[in-house]
């Protein structure tokens, strides 16, 4: 089997990319052939073990262009003819993550090959303006899966509501697109420990931005500026600025850099809550990150809203507390019985974990085989 990698570099999905190669090594006989950066194949080397890294094959590539143009367009064809070279006769190949290029080009090129095209934030270039330019137009994302139609190639995104989300908006993709639910990280990596006492510790994670609900966070936590019974920290870069008055109301404030993934884990692991501030969109057509975190640290969530979250609540039970308003944060935070409502939660998160992990090698089998 092939893999490759075409956009990602150094740690970027490491931990989507680095289940999966060891999902696909345990169900396949032979060896696996992994086409990818330098750099990502260095971090996926730190992720797998001896006997895993001894058989594949690394084979280094340039990540390709992110735009949907004839210049990103031609850099997939170029790849895609690379892996035709290699590939044998009703091999599979996997992309990790796909160019509209990579969507559009595969079936033509991989004529007796199965092709899957895994898609990340690409798919939220759906919802732009489609270019007046013809020309233009024919490179979009929009325009190739209108006209997608291969019968050896699957477009594979990682939760069923942007499965979902995808065929309700182009019917003519129904049976084209499959779902491989994003993986959690091996239970090894933890240890912690769980603490319901005074004070609550709300952690928001990842990049302290607009679009993720940093405003929101603050204006939250200026509300408990009197009281030591709660407490709020960033684990991420910052984005947005914190005003010098309003840094009081931290207890840990977001770095102006990098923070390591062993830094993360620490803030985020030994926290009560995880604050998922994004817009309710954002789930639309792009699996979160940081969700996943929540239930791998198992860490219940405040989180904004939305069908996906609704959907996941409905499945295995209250995870934490979804609000529409910061008013209704507070008023829960206010009337929370932590010592009662936490063992609910951690519950359901292990039902949902559990369920999830089991979930993905059932698809991730269906896609192999």
């Amino acid at each position: 089997m092939i893999l490759c990698e075409p956009i990602c570099d150094g740690a970027q999905h490491i931990p989507f990319n680095s289940a999966t190669i060891k999902g696909v090594l345990d169900l396949v006989a032979g060896d696996v052939r992994i086409l990818c950066t330098h750099s990502h194949w260095q971090a996926l080397m730190n992720e797998l073990d001896e006997n895993s890294i001894l058989r594949i094959r690394h084979i280094p590539i340039n990540t390709l262009t992110r735009q949907d143009d004839l210049k990103s367009w031609l850099s997939s064809f170029r790849l895609l003819l690379k892996i035709k070279n290699i590939v044998e006769r009703q091999e599979n190949i996997m992309f990790l993550s796909s160019t509209s290029g990579i969507i559009d080009l595969a079936s033509s090129i991989f004529r007796s090959n199965s092709v899957k095209c895994v898609v990340h934030m690409l798919l939220a270039r759906v919802e732009l303006p489609s270019p007046r330019n013809p020309v233009t137009r024919f490179f979009s994302l929009n325009s190739v899966l209108k006209r997608f139609k291969a019968k050896n190639t699957k477009i594979v995104v990682l939760e069923e509501v942007i499965k979902g989300n995808l065929q309700k908006r182009y019917p003519h993709l129904e049976g084209k697109v499959t779902c491989l639910v994003h993986p959690l990280p091996s239970e090894e990596e933890l240890n912690v420990a769980y603490d319901t006492s005074l004070p609550c510790s709300i952690c928001f994670p990842g990049t302290f931005s607009k679009e993720k609900g940093a405003y929101e966070f603050i204006k939250l936590a200026l509300s408990y500026t009197d009281t030591s019974d709660l407490s709020f920290k960033v684990a991420g870069r910052k984005s947005v600025e914190i005003e010098p008055e309003q840094k009081k109301a931290f207890s840990v404030l977001p770095v102006e850099s990098f923070l390591s993934r062993q830094s993360f884990t620490d803030l985020t692991s030994n926290s009560d809550f995880l604050f998922l501030g994004h817009h309710p969109e954002t789930y639309k057509w792009c699996a979160s990150g940081v969700y996943n975190d929540a239930l791998h640290f198992g860490v219940p969530i405040i989180a904004r809203k939305s069908d996906f979250l609704v959907s996941e609540f409905r499945k295995y039970g209250e995870l934490g507390f979804l609000y529409e308003s910061i008013e209704q944060v507070n008023e829960f935070l206010i009337s929370n019985d932590y010592s009662t409502t936490h063992k609910m939660f951690i519950s359901n998160i292990e039902k949902a974990k559990k369920t999830r992990t089991s979930q993905f090698l059932a698809e991730l089998t269906n896609i192999v085989s």
